[in-house]
């Protein structure tokens, strides 16, 4: 494709003499957004990136939260699960490995100025409002089994996928599955695989940069092509930077559900705040929870977890003993 085939019938004569106009980066970065499976499409529209790494919960996959018997009897007591801001995860750098990636790119190759615009697009990105719920495929994971553990009682809650977005999307998104009808108040929901190939995060953010840079660069000869390019690029990158995380926490192996507030401002949402930190919750049902699988050597066995339970009213669900060795 050349820019010339973008130059129908269709459109203006002003238009054609402003895209001729042009230099060829900025040309073949329009040929690049006209352009079915170039980098651009791959890289940076938003739906392709979404269809890369949001998980299809309707295949009733089983995941697995990992937390400690303390914890899990304070879910069970007020039947609600509390799902936190991503700020106060453990990991520091959520939300910010992706822009550290990209800064390195920027500082490298290109100026403060743009150093700068960059970093505030980020900033002001609709979609900081975020909650993050935390699973993992992998029902035996010895890593995450030995961080939530909290005097030898970490266990491992197993869900259905299907069930825990329902109740996520009739709670948070009011029962609405066009995010294009959401209004102030509703929240988008989903489940997202998390990318710690490093390979990968720097083939998307490199070529999202490259895209945004370009568009940055040629924004005063072709301001809504180039401010569309800038935006998308942006989204994408934003929702990124939610599910790429280092590399060295690669064995969590996560699933994660992402709850994000559409506000009518730049303010935090809470449902609740404990201790200064903010919290979504959201009922718990007597059957969202499937099984709960005791950690191998645990100074609490599976019938006094069992005793536990049923007192509390939980009496459906299974409890079982981690097939890890130690």
């Amino acid at each position: 494709m050349t820019i010339e085939d973008l130059l129908t019938s269709e459109v203006p004569e002003d238009t054609k003499k402003m895209i001729r106009s042009l230099n060829k980066d900025a040309q073949e970065l329009l040929i690049q957004m006209a352009s079915k499976d170039s980098d651009y499409d791959r890289y940076v529209r938003k739906e392709n990136v979404l269809k890369k790494y949001v998980l299809d919960t309707s295949a009733n996959q089983e995941l697995y939260h990992y937390t400690s018997i303390t914890n899990l009897k304070k879910i069970l007591h007020s039947k609600q699960w509390l799902i936190k801001r991503y700020n106060y995860m453990n990991d520091p750098t959520e939300m910010e490995w992706v822009l550290l990636m990209a800064n390195i790119l920027l500082v490298q190759n290109e100026g403060d100025q743009i150093l700068k615009s960059f970093n505030d697009m980020f900033r002001s990105n609709p979609f900081d409002d975020l909650y993050v719920w935390s699973f993992s495929l992998n029902n035996h994971n010895q890593a995450l089994f030995g961080n939530y553990s909290h005097g030898e009682d970490g266990i491992a809650v197993k869900f259905n996928a299907q069930e825990v977005q329902n109740t996520l999307a009739t709670t948070y998104a009011h029962g609405k599955q066009d995010p294009n009808k959401f209004q102030f108040g509703d929240s988008f929901v989903g489940a997202c695989k998390v990318e710690y190939d490093i390979d990968v995060q720097k083939k998307y953010i490199s070529k999202i940069v490259d895209f945004w840079v370009t568009a940055y660069k040629n924004l005063s000869q072709d301001q809504y092509d180039m401010y569309e390019i800038m935006k998308e690029c942006m989204i994408s990158l934003v929702f990124l930077s939610m599910i790429f995380k280092n590399p060295l926490l690669s064995q969590e192996e996560e699933i994660r559900f992402l709850v994000i507030n559409k506000n009518s401002d730049s303010e935090v949402h809470a449902d609740k705040i404990i201790d200064g930190i903010p919290f979504m919750k959201t009922k718990l049902n007597n059957k969202l929870i499937k099984e709960i699988i005791n950690k191998t050597g645990n100074n609490i066995t599976t019938s006094e977890i069992t005793k536990i339970i049923n007192e509390m009213g939980f009496s459906e669900i299974d409890v079982t003993s981690s097939a890890l060795p130690y």
